[in-house]
């Protein structure tokens, strides 16, 4: 039984942070694109499906644990959050990661 008050692990990270999780936990099994390359250099932009697709595995990953993602943007002086990303990788989001703690 959870507790209300009870804490989860939460990190949050800037985009370019966040694509970098997405490449190194989630990328080396996608696509065609050369993670390789992508690893050790970011010289080459990443294709914005293969961040979204990147994204949509995360998303069931953290999700399948009992955790979420949510995206941040301020618009207008208003933090709006996001819980989906749809046909383009939105750029200056700030991300967070709830993780379960079970």
């Amino acid at each position: 039984m959870k507790r209300e008050n009870e804490k989860q692990p939460v990190i949050s990270l800037s985009d370019e942070s966040f694509k970098h999780y997405l490449i190194h936990r989630y990328g080396e099994h996608s696509g065609n694109y050369s993670w390789e390359n992508a690893r050790r250099e970011w010289s080459e932009p990443i294709p914005s499906e293969t961040l979204i697709q990147l994204y949509n595995r995360a998303k069931k990953d953290i999700e399948n644990s009992g955790g979420r993602i949510v995206g941040y943007e301020v618009v207008d002086d208003v933090l709006i959050s996001h819980e989906v990303v749809n046909s383009r990788w939105p750029e200056n989001w700030m991300w967070v990661l709830q993780f379960n703690n079970d």
